[in-house]
């Protein structure tokens, strides 16, 4: 639910056929242009719904025409620091500018539905005290109010009134064109109001040659929208009603001295959300303020405004004791990547949680015997090194250090808080680069396990995600005791799914297969969580996908991907749709149903135990003469061949990062074999072993065919692309194939030291039975077509053919 002003009828009516507004819309449409901004690495903007939706109204609605404009905004605000800095409405100098009143929004509006008109005055101010860059300031700083408060001006429009009484050349001489050229692109390519019309009145001498170099900056269509009227008034009410001018002019609004009585007051009122203070914060090293403007969003411009407002809106809540120095405030804010509603939400709910969790907040003096005894015994200990100047903080947590006879958990915690609030005023690596905890489980019994009771668990991750501006990056646990996989697996399950990423449960690999996830993958450690994050945040948004969400799959994906995200979804999309299409292959599978198992034991695959160096592919021996064709088909084959892929896709890392290498012994194949390799066959499983697999096929090596298998192997390597067609291998003898696959680690039966080639089938019976549970956790995965964005995605779409395997005709 967005929330944005109700507008009246004649607006919305403005908004709906104008503006293309569909209010079923707003809040969808806000959302995407939020996640927009929050994926601009540069950009640091305003993300409430107000401010936002004047942006998507200025641009009729389209989203892309809004994130453009939100972009030049910001982007050219930046650059023209003359007419953006320094901006204190309560300044002396500024108030006498404001009562001046060089520039006025008109109160009143021809009718509810119209566009609100703008009295500009140049000649109010001195020209040989203040200089046009300071009163253009001003006028932005009611501009940007304007933008938050003015529908009329937002939904209908704009127009502006220049008069040009009284000015002087003292006024001509301060436009220049570089400011002239600046203030008008700032108005009109970076404002997000739509100008109408501009009526020039009381023209002076000159004034032609300043019109003429104003005109050469604003484009065609604002140019045919500006009206001179000399000195002729009565012209200029033929296109605005004279009721709407102030008295001055004959109109009925009133005073123009009230009007701008009303904006000193408003301004005055907004001081904290325009104006720029004094920092009262700490200068952060330029490693990190790299860090907080790139990760953070940070403006160092912006700080004291932001400040400002933090302490306005804590003055506003009645319920809310705060402190507002500005070094606590701006953890908050680093905390909740600079934006202002999710640091206000973030601050209500630190101190929300503190008094809900009131045992771990008291007593809280260091020198209370009890709190200085915990205190020594070392519990928790900031490392004072970080990696480099811009590194995360490094906390050792040593659980197992205080004895749970003499002290609780509540009192080590206590200590814990207490340290953290420390930290959060003094620790600037900790507050932008993030905090990594290590874990130190050494002498933890379950004496310390059962003090950890379900509330407090519950209790500490509140206080830990909601309440904590800090950004978790990750714990590590070593010495992990007997019972800890319980206790953990219990406190996980109460973090929020982004926590729980910064642990991701991935089996660690050898330093050879992380050599070659490095270097041929792209694997990143350290970006690992955040990817998976990332991937598991598009899968929650698309709406017709069911997927598996543990770590160690979806890293399998990235691994088969060389670790782009883009890819990775495809992939994923596409694993999941044929898997759909072909529920013969995929669904009720179950290792102890008997025909499943009876092929199990044929041992149709094979994947032997030796790999030729630790970060080699693992090779898969395939043997389709071992089945009877007459009483098993191909299909039943290929069923039990993806269960076994399936257990390995989460367990082979071998497999999964160096790729895999298969071997088809032919041996015993006959015709009516290859009979049953038809076209349509062959086509699903080229699509299910390339296109839906996250696997590197590193290549195919056929050994002893028989006659008449050159047609069906021609016929099936046409089905796949280049790259794999080249990786195919027909051998004339096993010498030949000993060339390139080392002899050794084949199973005896081939001469090799992999064992025999039964014990390999018994170990893998095994380990299908036990991943049963795996295999009905599988049906519960997949895509429902109905539900998909766009074109639905059926056997007929993605092979040419309805229907499964069940039903194709086999000659």
């Amino acid at each position: 639910m967005s929330s944005i002003r109700s507008i009246n009828q004649e607006l919305a009516k403005v908004a709906r056929e104008e503006l293309n507004e569909v209010p079923e819309r707003i809040s969808d449409d806000l959302e995407a242009l939020k996640e927009w901004i929050r994926k601009q690495p540069h950009l640091r903007a305003r993300t409430d719904d107000q401010f936002l939706v004047g942006f998507l109204r200025g641009c009729k609605w389209s989203l892309e025409r809004s994130k453009e404009k939100i972009e030049d905004f910001y982007t050219l605000r930046s650059r023209m620091p003359e007419l953006m800095k320094e901006r204190n409405p309560l300044d002396k100098r500024t108030q006498e500018l404001i009562r001046n009143g060089v520039a006025l929004p008109l109160p009143v509006t021809e009718n509810p539905g119209s566009p609100r008109i703008m009295l500009i005055r140049p000649a109010a101010y001195n020209p040989e005290k203040f200089t046009f860059a300071e009163v253009m300031k001003v006028g932005n700083m009611i501009s940007d109010i304007l933008l938050l408060e003015d529908d009329n001006l937002m939904i209908a429009g704009q127009i502006d009134i220049l008069d040009l009484a009284n000015v002087t050349a003292g006024h001509f001489l301060q436009m220049n064109p570089g400011l002239v050229k600046k203030v008008t692109i700032l108005t009109q390519k970076a404002n997000p109001m739509r100008q109408l019309e501009t009526h020039c009145l009381n023209t002076p001498p000159g004034f032609e040659t300043l019109f003429n170099m104003f005109k050469g900056f604003v484009g065609e269509k604002q140019r045919n929208r500006i009206h001179i009227h000399g000195n002729n008034i009565q012209s200029l009410f033929k296109h605005i009603p004279q009721r709407l001018f102030p008295e001055e002019y004959g109109g009925e609004v009133g005073k123009i001295g009230d009007i701008i009585d009303v904006w000193e007051r408003k301004l005055a009122q907004y001081a904290d959300c325009v104006k720029i203070m004094s920092e009262k914060i700490r200068q952060l090293t330029p490693e990190l303020a790299k860090l907080a403007q790139e990760e953070l969003n940070e403006v160092p411009e912006r700080i004291s405004e932001d400040i400002a407002a933090l302490k306005e809106w804590i003055r506003k809540q009645p319920h809310l004791r705060a402190r507002t120095d500005d070094q606590f405030l701006v953890g908050f804010l680093r905390g909740c990547k600079w934006s202002l509603e999710r640091a206000k939400e973030k601050i209500d709910s630190f101190y929300t949680a503190r008094t809900v969790v009131h045992e771990l907040m008291s007593p809280r003096d260091p020198l209370l015997e009890k709190n200085l005894t915990i205190l020594r015994l070392g519990y928790l200990v900031p490392l004072p090194h970080t990696e480099f100047p811009h590194s995360p903080r490094v906390v050792l947590i040593r659980y197992g250090c205080y004895d749970p006879d003499k002290y609780s958990i509540v009192d080590v915690l206590r200590l814990s808080v207490m340290i953290g609030d420390l930290m959060h005023l003094e620790d600037d690596n900790r507050m932008c680069a993030g905090e990594m905890a290590l874990v130190d489980m050494e002498n933890t019994t379950m004496k310390h396990f059962f003090q950890v009771t379900p509330m407090l668990m519950k209790k500490l991750a509140m206080m830990t995600q909601e309440a904590a501006p800090i950004r978790q990056k990750g714990f590590h646990f070593f010495n992990t005791a007997a019972g800890f996989e319980v206790a953990f697996g219990a406190f996980r399950n109460l973090m929020k799914e982004k926590l729980r990423q910064r642990m991701p449960n991935i089996r660690p690999i050898s330093s050879d297969l992380a050599k070659v996830a490095k270097e041929e993958l792209n694997e990143v450690p350290e970006r690992i969580s955040d990817d998976l994050e990332a991937l598991r945040e598009w899968i929650r948004k698309q709406p017709h996908l069911r997927a598996r969400t543990d770590d160690q799959f979806l890293v399998t994906f990235f691994r088969g991907c060389k670790w782009s995200l883009e890819r990775t979804k495809q992939k994923l999309d596409t694993f999941y749709t044929v898997r759909t299409a072909l529920p013969d292959l995929i669904s009720h599978r179950d290792p102890l149903e008997k025909r499943t198992l009876d092929v199990i034991r044929m041992g149709f695959v094979v994947p032997l135990p030796l790999t030729e160096r630790p970060d080699s592919p693992r090779i898969m021996l395939f043997r389709p003469g071992v089945y009877n064709p007459t009483l098993y088909s191909i299909h039943d084959m290929m069923r039990v061949s993806l269960m076994v892929n399936d257990i390995l896709l989460c367990r082979d890392d071998n497999r999964t990062i160096a790729g895999q290498i298969g071997i088809v012994d032919l041996a015993g194949a006959t015709m009516a074999h290859l009979g049953q390799a038809n076209v349509v066959l062959m086509k699903k499983f080229s699509m299910i072993t390339q296109d839906a697999s996250p696997l590197r096929q590193k290549g195919f090596h056929f050994v002893n065919a028989p006659s008449g298998f050159a047609t069906v192997y021609n016929l099936a390597k046409g089905m796949f692309n280049e790259k794999m067609q080249q990786r195919f291998r027909v051998h004339t003898d096993r010498e030949s194939l000993f060339k390139i696959i080392p002899k050794r680690l084949l199973p005896s039966e081939y001469g090799g030291e992999a064992g025999p080639i039964q014990k390999i089938i018994d170990d893998l019976e095994k380990d299908l039975i036990a991943a049963r549970d795996f295999f009905r956790e599988e049906d519960n995965f997949g895509t429902n077509e109905k539900k998909r964005i766009g074109r639905p995605k059926n056997a007929e779409t993605l092979f040419g053919v309805e229907g499964s395997f069940r039903k194709l005709a086999v000659d």
